[in-house]
């Protein structure tokens, strides 16, 4: 599912700004972090070349990246957002907020991802539309796929996992 891309921290915002400008055809993303602390950019390197510029408040881990239909659309997971980028046009194609500090994918399909964040996880499209959400009662502190079906999720003050269906996002029973 990922194309080949370069993820390069800058030191400052201007460095960014700089590379984009050089790039001859850029984007940004995270114009409305607040008190942005944190800079990359992402140089997509399949079909049409895009440098996308990335502010960020520096919350969780660094940005992820995920792309769809071998290169044309790319999903971000950065800061508590998720941001949908097609490439052929260098355009924000959809956006979402998510409940918590945004930590990582779990690749499907072509067509689909699950994102995982602090407050639980959700199954999203390269459309930007949302198939499923599960919510948690406490942070999440770690996950794993079972047999490619089940999502667990460990919460912490909970002595069970949270399980749940990769299908539809129905919790599951301990089996």
């Amino acid at each position: 599912m990922n194309s080949m891309f370069d993820l390069v921290a800058c030191d400052s915002k201007s460095e960014m700004e700089e590379r984009l400008r050089a790039s001859g055809r850029g984007l940004r993303v995270g114009i409305d972090a607040q008190s942005p602390r944190s800079f990359y950019t992402l140089a997509l390197s399949s079909g049409v070349p895009l440098v996308i510029g990335l502010s960020l408040s520096g919350l969780g881990p660094k940005p992820s990246v995920v792309s769809f239909r071998t290169g044309e659309r790319v999903l971000i997971g950065h800061d508590r957002s998720l941001t949908w980028v097609d490439v052929p046009s260098g355009r924000i194609t959809a956006a979402l907020p998510l409940e918590g500090v945004f930590y990582e994918f779990v690749e499907l399909t072509e067509e689909n991802v699950v994102v995982i964040h602090e407050l639980g996880a959700l199954k999203v499209g390269l459309d930007g539309a949302v198939s499923w959400k599960v919510p948690s009662s406490d942070v999440i502190e770690s996950f794993r796929v079972e047999d490619g079906c089940v999502l667990e999720l460990s919460v912490a003050d909970s002595r069970a996992p949270l399980r749940v269906s990769l299908a539809d996002g129905r919790q599951l029973l301990r089996s």
